[in-house]
């Protein structure tokens, strides 16, 4: 959950923010629709701060569930700020 993740399709690349552990859908043999179902995204980050302002984009309208996009925002959001921290 609130891991941030790489995906190169559909025309991407493109970044997304996990909502809940989707790891089964999104991880290693989730990708069946693929040559080699061993494919995955790669999630590589964790968000640690600022859930609030993620509950306020999680609110604003997605393409319908029977669309090829289901999850995707009508209107993109960008992220404009990123910090990397050390552990």
């Amino acid at each position: 959950k609130w891991t941030l993740g790489f995906t190169g399709r559909p025309g991407g690349p493109d970044f997304y923010i996990n909502k809940l552990d989707n790891s089964a859908i999104h991880g290693p043999g989730g990708q069946n629709q693929h040559d080699i179902s061993e494919y995955g995204d790669p999630c590589f980050a964790k968000v640690v701060d600022g859930f609030d302002v993620l509950e306020m984009a999680f609110i604003e309208p997605t393409y319908h569930d029977d669309h090829e996009w289901g999850w995707f925002f009508e209107d993109p959001i960008h992220i404009v700020h990123a910090k990397l921290l050390e552990d």
